[in-house]
C-alpha cells in the first residue's frame, strides 16, 4: 500500500505553469497566515489556533485561500500552525533553562517564493485514481 507519492514537475513540461500558479499562491496564504498568527500572538502573547485562523480566513473569503482547494487551503495553514507550535515548544524548553540559542519567530517566503503544495487524498478523485489511473483534482483547479 502506497501512503504518499511525490511527484517532481520539471519545468517546461504541461503541468508546469499550473503547477508554480498554485505554489505561488500557497506561499502568499502561507505569509498570510503567519502574518496573522504573529500579530495575535503580539498582542495577546499567545498562539491563534488553526481552526481559528480557517474560519477568520474562510469567513472572510480570503483571495488566496479561495483560490486554492479547501483541503489544499487548510494543509497550508497547518504547516503555519506546526512551525508556530514548534516556537513555542522552543519558548518553553528554554525557560526552563534547556535550550541555549536564540528562539525566533518562523519567516515569511521569499516575496518571488514558492510554497510546497500537499494534496490529501481528500483533495483528489479516488474515482478518477481507481479507474484511470488519473489523478484528477478539485472542482476550482
Amino acid at each position: 500500500m502506497i501512503l504518499t507519492e511525490r511527484h517532481i514537475i520539471k519545468y517546461g513540461s504541461l503541468e508546469y505553469d499550473e503547477f508554480d500558479k498554485l505554489c505561488f499562491l500557497s506561499k502568499n496564504l502561507y505569509n498570510t497566515a503567519l502574518y496573522r498568527i504573529r500579530q495575535h500572538y503580539f498582542k495577546t502573547g499567545k498562539n491563534l489556533k488553526r481552526f481559528q485562523l480557517i474560519n477568520q480566513l474562510t469567513s472572510e473569503q480570503q483571495v488566496d485561500y479561495v483560490a486554492l482547494p479547501r483541503k489544499v487551503s487548510q494543509q497550508v495553514i497547518t504547516q503555519v500552525a506546526q512551525n508556530m507550535s514548534s516556537f513555542f515548544e522552543l519558548l518553553k524548553v528554554k525557560k526552563n533553562g534547556v535550550y541555549s540559542k536564540k528562539v525566533s519567530l518562523p519567516t515569511y517566503k521569499e516575496k518571488d517564493g514558492r510554497n510546497l503544495l500537499v494534496f490529501t487524498n481528500q483533495a483528489i478523485s479516488k474515482k478518477q485514481l481507481e479507474t484511470n489511473k488519473i489523478i484528477k483534482f478539485g472542482k476550482n483547479i
